[in-house]
């Protein structure tokens, strides 16, 4: 299970909060009982159903202007590269190299060729504080 917070949106879960409890709490009563959790302070819920075998998430009310789109952590979730590939492209309007995604997906380590392939005017120094901090594998 895992929640996200936009400054943007602001708890937006609503009444779908007590939605979240029946639905996930059987299977995460630990997490909704850390201290460091609040539904409270929450845009979007995802976790996993362990009797459907599915992810499920909830976002902002339907009727929110500003509720966050799901579609992008649903295909993260429940896509392969080839499908990351083709959001990719139509988001950002630049080819994306399938092999370049497929490696990322792998867990690859990333190179300085593997950065390159995504775009001219970065550089594996240019991310290094990212990758420390998210702890992706690089080449050494």
């Amino acid at each position: 299970m895992f929640t996200t917070y936009d400054p943007d949106v602001g708890n937006s879960l609503g009444k779908q909060i007590e939605d979240v409890r029946a639905l996930a709490h059987a299977q995460y009563a630990a997490f909704f009982s850390e201290p460091a959790f609040s539904l409270d302070a929450t845009s979007t819920v995802c976790w996993f159903d362990r009797s459907s075998r599915r992810w499920q998430g909830v976002g902002a009310e339907d009727d929110t202007p500003d509720a966050p789109d799901l579609g992008l952590l649903t295909l993260l979730l429940t896509g392969g590269p080839e499908d990351y590939a083709a959001w990719a492209e139509a988001y950002f309007e630049v080819n994306v190299p399938r092999v370049t995604v497929e490696a990322v997906y792998r867990h690859a380590p990333l190179t300085p060729e593997l950065v390159a392939s995504l775009s001219d005017d970065l550089t594996l120094e240019a991310l290094a504080e990212d990758i420390k901090e998210i702890g992706y594998p690089t080449e050494r």
